[in-house]
């Protein structure tokens, strides 16, 4: 009979050190494919949604709108240092969002693909109050019966909703509305008027607005506060403009030669002597205030509001969109097809929701951005 062949080793286990470095490796490769499959969930677990299209932040919020290949729009509401992390409108045709300064309520305003017109409503961010329509409606004190559209809207400083309401072609009516009371009142009536764009003052000390209007014989700041509505003098012609937070002052971009963005004080409604901002020449339509007034956020760049001078670059690579303070140390921005958190002082920056992908409806995302500033 043949021998019988020696009997076969066990195999040698490996070395301690390289076991160390397999698993750690191993464990990489599974982290790897986690963090993928979370963020492959699309927002409401559902059918995936394209690049973001629209931000807006305030008082610690950020609301983020993407949309899907058939138009339908979702708006999320998160809270980068806290736990709001929820979906608050699906639709279409969205045209504005707007944060409550106290981060209460958003107001999102759509436009009517049957009608045509622009109607607005109002959204409790964390679920407790139904949602509430703000439908063009007849407005007590105004005498001019139904109301074709709204134009805009924004928060005004006590946290009443202020909207612009066109009543004919020559006609604009600013109404608010109280959340806590659902009474709706008359602010002032701009006559002469074709449009209306409102930015409140969200920290001024009275309840007022201010606005960029297109009026019949020109377009003009307009404010508007218990004595009515007032033409500003000084205005140099604007393609976009936003209030500081205490309205004493007012950022407007310039419509003629390189669009320069210049801060104008206001004093019994008319504007003085413009501070001009060191911009490069690059065509920037994207700015905000800080919580505070003290500083403005003008695509990448952060300026210091009463100079004018540059304090910082965001650390923000792609075209910029649109620009937010989400409060005084952070800043939102729409990149690129991608939503950014960026710290103000120019230090760093996180990438909040990607092109396609959307946040995780589990969270996972904001609790590792919280951990990235220190929260």
């Amino acid at each position: 009979m043949p021998p019988e062949p020696p009997p076969i080793a066990a195999p040698r286990g490996l070395p301690a050190r390289r076991r160390a470095w397999f698993l750690a490796l191993a464990a990489l490769i599974v982290a790897g494919i986690v963090a993928a499959v979370v963020w492959l969930v699309p927002l409401g677990g559902s059918s995936r949604y394209g690049a973001p299209l629209e931000v807006a932040a305030k008082a610690g919020v950020v609301l983020v709108a993407t949309q899907r290949p058939d138009g339908t729009v979702s708006v999320r509401a998160l809270e980068p240092m806290g736990s709001l992390d929820r979906a608050i409108y699906e639709g279409v045709g969205l045209t504005q969002m707007r944060v409550s300064p106290d981060g209460r309520y958003a107001l999102l305003a759509a436009r009517d693909t049957a009608s045509g017109s622009n109607n607005c409503t109002m959204v409790d961010l964390r679920g407790e109050r139904p949602s509430v329509p703000i439908v063009p409606e007849a407005v007590p004190g105004s005498g001019l019966g139904r109301p074709i559209e709204v134009t805009s809207a924004d928060w005004l400083s006590d946290g009443r909703a202020a909207f612009s309401l066109l009543y004919d072609p020559t006609t604009i009516v600013i109404t608010t509305y109280d959340p806590d009371t659902q009474e709706r009142a008359l602010i002032a009536e701009v006559p002469n008027c074709t449009w209306l764009s409102l930015f409140c003052p969200h920290g001024a000390s009275e309840p007022r607005a201010m606005g960029l209007a297109d009026l019949t014989d020109l377009s003009g700041v307009v404010t508007l506060d218990e004595r009515g509505a007032h033409n500003a003098t000084g205005y140099p012609g604007s393609h976009w403009g936003i209030a500081s937070p205490d309205g004493d002052s007012v950022l407007i971009q310039e419509t003629a030669g390189s669009r320069a963005w210049t801060v104008y004080p206001v004093t019994e409604g008319d504007l003085g002597p413009g501070t001009g901002v060191d911009t490069p020449p690059v065509y920037y339509t994207c700015a905000d205030w800080s919580p505070s007034g003290d500083r403005l956020v003008i695509g990448p760049g952060v300026y210091d509001a009463a100079t004018g001078r540059r304090l910082a670059t965001l650390s923000i690579a792609g075209g910029l969109e649109d620009v937010w303070f989400v409060d005084e140390n952070h800043v939102l921005a729409l990149a690129g097809g991608r939503v950014v958190l960026a710290k103000a002082d120019g230090t760093g920056a996180e990438v909040l929701v990607h092109q396609p992908l959307s946040l995780p409806s589990s969270g996972g995302a904001i609790r590792s951005l919280r951990r990235w500033i220190g929260f």
